[in-house]
């Protein structure tokens, strides 16, 4: 039986390549549905679960970066975008809806990052932000969480961490530090 657009995207967030990985698939490509899915090669799904689009937000180009190649490491085909600011990372946003996930850190000179956090939210709603900073205060956390934050990674994380808030907020959950848990 032939699945609808919407069962099938269903059927994809349990599937093994990845909650949003075939959901992806599906928002780029419209031309596959259930049917020719199936008739896909491994090679061409392999190319389009494999990649991923991120945008990295941070004034220290040596942090955006370092992000962009543990990105790149853990997810070979993955593209990078780099921003200074919030403003120049909405407009990349807002140029590039194919996006998957944004890293924001909340720190930078001039510019709130939680206010950048509710920007994103409301001009680009679908698009999950991940808050990176170097506090560990748990009500900052919060702050983070309240303005639209899907995930908080402190910058005293170890990369497996930085992956694990990644995919957790690709599936559609939410990252809670650990320390927040403490």
């Amino acid at each position: 039986p032939t699945l609808s657009r919407p069962a099938w995207r269903a059927h994809c967030r349990w599937s093994h390549a990845g909650p949003s990985r075939l959901t992806s698939i599906l928002d780029k490509r419209p031309e596959i549905s259930p049917k020719t899915f199936g008739r896909l090669s491994s090679a061409q799904i392999a190319d389009d679960t494999r990649r991923m689009k991120a945008l990295i937000i941070d004034d220290h180009a040596i942090l955006r970066e370092g992000l962009a190649a543990l990105l790149q490491q853990a997810e070979p085909n993955t593209v990078a975008l780099q921003a200074p600011g919030g403003v120049e990372g909405l407009r990349l946003a807002e140029a590039n809806p194919d996006l998957d996930v944004v890293f924001l850190v909340l720190n930078m000179p001039g510019q709130s990052g939680l206010d950048a956090i509710r920007r994103f939210r409301e001009r680009c709603p679908q698009l999950p932000v991940i808050a990176l900073s170097s506090s560990e205060d748990p009500s900052d956390v919060r702050q983070a969480f309240k303005s639209g934050a899907l995930g908080y990674v402190p910058k005293s994380a170890s990369p497996r961490s930085i992956l694990s808030a990644l995919r957790l907020v690709l599936s559609g959950e939410i990252y809670v530090p650990p320390l927040l848990l403490n």
